[in-house]
């Protein structure tokens, strides 16, 4: 499971998801945006503040690794809002 392509603006496209829900991040772009490519181990990142227009915006990279996803959109984008007490994707 991880999460391959972004959209044209940027926003996450999620094509895979982890069995325990939760979804491997790789690289970051520059403008900390989240570029799902080339998927490593170390490459991790928690999705801990989003902006206000509901792309990713990296802040806080927990020791994890993992990010918590909560609501995906019906268009497959990642809105980060009303994350699930058990950090699930609610899909």
């Amino acid at each position: 499971g991880n999460m391959s392509d972004i959209e044209s603006d940027g926003r996450c496209n999620m094509s895979d998801i982890e069995s325990d829900g939760r979804c491997n991040m790789s690289d970051i772009e520059s403008d900390g945006r989240c570029n799902m490519s080339d998927i490593k181990s170390d490459g991790r990142c928690n999705m801990s503040d989003i902006e206000s227009d509901g792309r990713c915006n990296m802040s806080d990279i927990e020791s994890d690794g993992r990010c918590n996803m909560s609501d995906i959109e019906s268009d497959g984008r990642c809105n980060m809002s009303d994350i699930k007490s058990d950090g699930r994707c609610n899909m």
